[in-house]
């Protein structure tokens, strides 16, 4: 039979009818409210019983009603009660039911074997109901609906789990489903493969996105280190749409307890922050016992970030702890191994008007280990890059006038710090640094005459003094206003150089070497001359005079001891190759072989050592193997001003490092269609165990590096240090994947912090385990979460290590 498009006149008539009545008191119901009512059905067959005043609807049926939309295999209505009643029907075998009601109410779809829905009254049942929402799934025996978002459901059960027999669900006998708010039940089952294994005589579970109120459910379990504990038991306050409120409790038997709080707030497009505070109490032993330890723990975190105006900005990261803190706390290797606390805050400016910046900082270092602190409070920053007071306001000039081309920059600083291992009192320090240059342009060359000065302020200088009475050198801290000066001036040239060789064999096409040298003369009168006020003087023992520098303590330091007239030699070289093989735009590639720096001084007034060290610096990219190298050649004999040419060497090796490092990987995978729409699936779970992160994108992926470097301080004695460091994935199948990483000191022949995780997709759920076979932080993790972030805190977890709680 052909389908069939009714539309229901009488039932229009019949519910204006119906609305007449009940408001005979008021004007006749609008046309408006009666289109709002069934507007069609569409379907295979159809039969009006006019006795009974029933219409029964076969096949197909399609019905809307205001934000409802019904589709059934065959649909009942009755004109006097107004009830509709739709059920599927047996296919030809008879053994399976088809064409099942399927409710679509504002958004959200039912799913169920029977379906009966009052037009009047706006409440319905359903029979063996199935419906999504936010990404979990609810399934009932019998759903009622009592209200426009109200549902009461018999044997209810809760999953997150798209499969057709669910791999594990929350049961509860009475369920109460508040659209968009929560879901009450009592008692409360929670079954994994079909097996109860965990009750509560009720629950209370979100349904809606976004952030709620409510208690935040505890982990329990037990470890070698804190016995049995209780941890995460709290109450997260969603306080507005700017801010939350979060709170938990801690609690071991083998002595301890910690109590951690935090307070976010966000307004977009303006800051963001938040505030973290936490009290821990630990103890073992019982009172009385000589070993019996107690310690007292906390943290305070303050992260608050500002965009003032579009030229100005604060930020804060402040971190502060008792020293053993996170040693005591910590669940995690890089929790334990935290050996430094860095806090700043800052508050930045630019001046557009003069193209200059402004900043003040104030910093905190904390070293866990030795307790020491490291303070600056505050510091101030101004800079004001290069001016050309002469161009008319354009800023680079290359020609025009000789005096365009005269430009001068500044920078100051002033910082107020203190150390808690020299001493308690804080002590300032301001420097100035004013800058000259003119930069003419001679055919191929780039001439920079250059003049710098500097001027630093200190608020104390130190006087050094022979006593003969103890025969030691002491020292004195003189307080006031004291100046350090000092200047240089030069002239740098530097121009650049080419050669090109086009060999056209192999599918090479040329080769390039860009030679870039540079050099410089510099001037630097000796400021440790008693005219300039930077140096003092005292006789030793020996009746030898020693000079001393008043500010080689301070912030800054002092001026430079000794005249400076030196050559100063930089050779850059790049080595590059092209080939004829294009790449996907047609164009030549272009190979980058090696970058070879090279650099060293000579000072012609330097009574002792004229010739600076030798610095070379190498870095290349072979097969996608990134290399750096660096050496430093010293061309005299040690401990000694004569050269080495004269004993037909040219310079002995004083220190040398190597690094390379590179990342294979292949095979990538397809994505997978499994829990779409569930978000942060694998990204929870695995953010304590970097960098074993599962990416899934490739079947494999290698990295492996080597540090080595060598330095020698004397012929005789050779310090050498090495480090070979790995990490490796892979895919087993599309559901298991192997990681691990670890180092080893080939000369120490030690391995360092190695480990092993295996990863495992369970569907609904992921399950890590991470071994750590030696070292300090040896032991394992085992953990099975709930992929869903809904329910994250649903896991088991297993853990065995030396290491924190």
């Amino acid at each position: 039979m052909n389908r069939l498009r009714i539309e229901i006149i009488v039932l229009l008539i019949f519910f204006a009818t119906i609305n007449a009545q009940e408001h005979a008191d008021t004007t006749k119901v609008r046309k408006s409210e009666i289109d709002t009512t069934v507007v069609y059905t569409a379907v295979d067959s159809a039969i009006y019983d006019v006795e009974n005043r029933n219409m029964f609807l076969f096949g197909n049926a399609d019905i809307k009603y205001k934000t409802m939309r019904l589709r059934s295999a065959f649909v009942r209505m009755n004109l006097d009660s107004t009830l509709l009643e739709a059920s599927g029907i047996p296919d030809s075998t008879g053994n399976k039911i088809t064409g099942a009601p399927i409710l679509n109410d504002g958004g959200e779809e039912y799913h169920g074997f029977k379906l009966a829905y009052n037009f009047k009254t706006q409440k319905g049942r359903i029979t063996q109901a199935t419906t999504q929402m936010e990404n979990a799934f609810y399934y009932g025996d019998r759903v009622k609906k009592v209200d426009k978002d109200v549902l009461f459901v018999y044997k209810g059960r809760y999953t997150t789990c798209d499969a057709e027999e669910p791999h594990f669900y929350i049961e509860g006998r009475k369920m109460k489903i508040i659209v968009n708010d929560k879901v009450i039940a009592r008692p409360v089952v929670l079954y994994i493969a079909d097996v109860p294994v965990f009750a509560l005589p009720f629950g209370v579970f979100p349904n809606k996105s976004g952030r709620r109120s409510g208690f935040i459910p505890p982990v329990w379990g037990q470890t070698y280190n804190t016995g049995f504990y209780f941890k995460r038991f709290g109450y997260y306050w969603a306080m507005s749409d700017y801010a939350d409120f979060a709170t938990t409790f801690d609690w071991y038997t083998r002595g301890g307890w910690q109590v951690s709080s935090d307070f976010r707030y966000a307004l977009r497009y303006k800051f963001n922050g938040a505030i973290g505070f936490a009290f821990a109490n630990f103890y073992s032993g019982e009172e009385g016992d000589p070993d019996k330890t107690s310690s007292k723990e906390w943290r305070l975190n303050i992260i608050h970030s500002q965009n003032i105006d579009p030229t100005s900005r604060i930020s804060a990261n402040v971190n502060i702890s008792t020293n053993n803190y996170f040693r005591a706390t910590g669940t995690t290797v890089r929790d334990v191994l935290q050996q430094t606390l860095i806090s700043n805050v800052s508050y930045s400016k630019t001046i557009e008007s003069i193209n200059g910046s402004i900043s003040i900082n104030a910093s905190r270092v904390q070293n866990l280990n030795t307790g020491t602190v490291d303070e600056v409070l505050p510091e101030i920053s101004f800079s004001l890059p290069q001016v050309f007071p002469f161009a008319g306001g354009v800023y680079g000039v290359t020609d025009g006038k000789w005096h365009q081309r005269l430009s001068f920059g500044y920078s100051s600083r002033f910082v107020n710090k203190r150390s808690t291992a020299m001493t308690k009192q804080f002590s300032y320090g301001m420097a100035h640094n004013l800058s000259v240059n003119f930069a003419p342009t001679i055919r191929y060359f780039n001439v920079t005459p250059f003049f710098t000065y500097y001027e630093n302020w200190y608020d104390r200088r130190t006087i050094k003094f022979y006593n003969p009475e103890t025969k030691q050198v002491e020292t004195k801290i003189q307080k006031g206003f004291f100046q350090a000066r000092y200047f240089k001036f030069g002239v740098s040239v530097s121009t650049k150089l080419y050669g090109i060789w086009q060999p056209e064999i192999f599918g090479i096409s040329g080769f390039r070497h860009t030679l870039m040298p540079s050099v410089s003369l510099v001037y630097q009168p000796d400021f440790s001359s008693p005219f300039w006020k930077n140096y003092g003087s005292y006789v030793d023992s020996t009746g030898q005079i020693v000079k001393y520098s008043y500010f080689e303590n301070s912030i800054f330091g002092g001026a430079p001891i000794g005249k400076l007239q030196s050559l100063n030699v930089g050779i850059g070289n790049i080595f590059e190759m092209k080939t004829t093989s294009s790449d996907s735009a047609g164009q030549p590639k272009k190979y980058q072989l090696l970058n070879l720096n090279l650099s060293f001084s000579y000072n012609f007034v330097d009574p002792n050592k004229k010739l600076s060290p030798l610095f070379v610096t190498a870095r290349t990219t072979i097969a996608g193997i990134d290399i750096f190298s660096s050496s430093t050649f010293d061309f005299y004999k040690f401990n000694s001003t004569e050269l080495l040419i004269r004993e037909g060497k040219i310079a002995r090796l004083t220190n040398f490092s190597l690094a390379f490092s590179f990342t294979f990987s292949g095979r990538k995978k397809q994505e997978t269609e499994r829990m779409q729409g569930i978000e942060g699936t694998g990204a929870e779970f695995f953010k304590n165990y970097e960098p074993f992160k599962p990416s899934f994108e490739f079947g494999w992926n290698f990295s492996f590096g080597f540090d080595f470097s060598l330095s020698r301080i004397t012929p005789y004695q050779t310090i050498k240090s090495a480090n070979l460091r790995f990490t490796f994935g892979f895919d087993v199948t599309k559901n298991w994947r192997i990681m691990g990483s670890g180092s080893y000191d080939p000369i120490r022949k030690e391995i360092v912090v190695p480990s092993i995780s295996i990863y495992r997709d369970l569907h609904c759920w992921e399950a890590n385990f991470e071994w750590r076979p030696v070292g300090y932080a040896r032991g394992f993790d085992l953990e099975i979460r709930v992929k869903a972030p809904q329910l994250h805190d649903l896991k088991i977890v297993k853990r065995k290590s030396n290491i924190g709680r």
